[in-house]
């Protein structure tokens, strides 16, 4: 009987152990427009023509009446809406991000500030608490040729001893991450894996996310 190979002698015993599992993967695409739906494609795009031109009215107004707190919410978002059409990822609202920072509180990054390093962050280049399973590297480096983000990072559960990776992207022009995929030997929905960490919240953003899942 033919032995699986030998995990190399650098990686720590949990990606060991990660190893012996089929890894299953999740590439999270949301697609607001669909061309198999036209009429239903025609009021979508309607609804978010309407939206983004909302977002920048109040943005406007609130330029004119000196609001800057409201003016920076609302051009953040007109940004977000705005790149829809080119990014087919869902973003997190802060609520959202913050929910997730508690579950995933291991960051690797590529480059990190002294604040971050205090904080336990640690470099994309030092990436090792398991293997990165060929479809998120295939998304990854497609996002990279698309020139979709000007940031990756991973997020990771590695402080509770828990697995299920996400990758992360961040554009310049907002604050608002988006996931790309994320990985594990069994996914479960955010929902229950905030629970399980002791916080609540709802991830509405997910609600239309084509999940384009698979075994690696």
């Amino acid at each position: 009987m033919t032995k699986p190979p030998a995990a190399p002698p650098n990686l720590n015993e949990t990606t060991k152990e990660n190893l012996k599992h089929i890894m299953q993967v999740e590439i999270l695409h949301q697609n607001p427009f669909s061309p198999t739906a036209p009429i239903e494609d025609e009021f979508q795009q309607l609804e978010a023509e309407m939206l983004t031109q909302d977002l920048m009215a109040r943005t406007i107004l609130s330029d004119k009446l000196g609001l800057r707190a409201q003016s920076k919410i609302f051009r953040e978002l007109f940004m977000i809406h705005s790149l829809r059409r080119l990014i087919p990822y869902p973003f997190l609202t802060k609520p959202e991000e913050n929910i997730l920072n508690r579950i995933f509180p291991t960051h690797y990054q590529h480059e990190l500030s002294p604040t971050e390093r205090t904080l336990g962050y640690r470099t994309l280049a030092s990436y090792s608490y398991d293997l990165i399973p060929p479809l998120v590297l295939a998304e990854w480096a497609d996002c990279v040729d698309r020139q979709l983000f000007s940031a990756f990072e991973i997020w990771t559960a590695e402080k509770l001893q828990k697995p299920d990776p996400l990758l992360i992207g961040r554009r310049r022009e907002h604050d608002a991450i988006y996931i790309i995929a994320r990985w594990a030997d069994a996914l479960r929905p955010f929902q229950e894996l905030a629970k399980e960490a002791g916080v609540s919240g709802n991830f509405p953003n997910f609600d239309t996310v084509e999940r384009l899942g698979g075994h690696q």
